[in-house]
């Protein structure tokens, strides 16, 4: 049995197919730092196998936005996606509740502004979505 979180990277380097790239994600999944320098200029996670960005997914909890009928999958993109995703909807929870609170439209987007360091554009268009 094969335990990522338990070889080195060097033991991982080993793999010479798509399973290395799948095994080292799982690895360090479970630490941002440490999966952001693995994703960082490595082409590799840029044009993933897509049964191997499957796995990956189902193996790490990891819910990415694969695209149908796309055989080749950008993980670092995927992972892009999903951040600005969450953030998304934690900001229209944001809005939700200080609408709910009775500030002003336009309280509410300086403050999403001010928050989560988005252009006036950005967060105009999310508060309009939850106003």
């Amino acid at each position: 049995m094969v335990s990522p979180a338990r070889m080195s990277d060097a033991e991982l380097d080993a793999f010479k197919s798509d399973l290395k790239e799948v095994l080292k994600f799982i690895k360090h999944s479970t630490d941002k730092k440490e999966l952001k320098k693995l994703l960082d200029g490595n082409e590799k996670y840029q044009k993933l196998d897509r049964l191997a960005a499957q796995t990956i997914s189902a193996c790490s909890g990891v819910d990415f936005n694969i695209p149908v009928g796309k055989e080749d999958v950008n993980m670092c993109k995927a992972i892009e996606d999903m951040k600005k995703e969450v953030r998304d909807e934690g900001i229209l929870k944001t809005v939700s509740i200080l609408k709910k609170l009775k500030l002003s439209k336009d309280a509410v987007i300086q403050q999403i502004i001010e928050n989560y360091s988005l252009s006036n554009e950005e967060a105009a268009a999310l508060v309009d979505s939850r106003w």
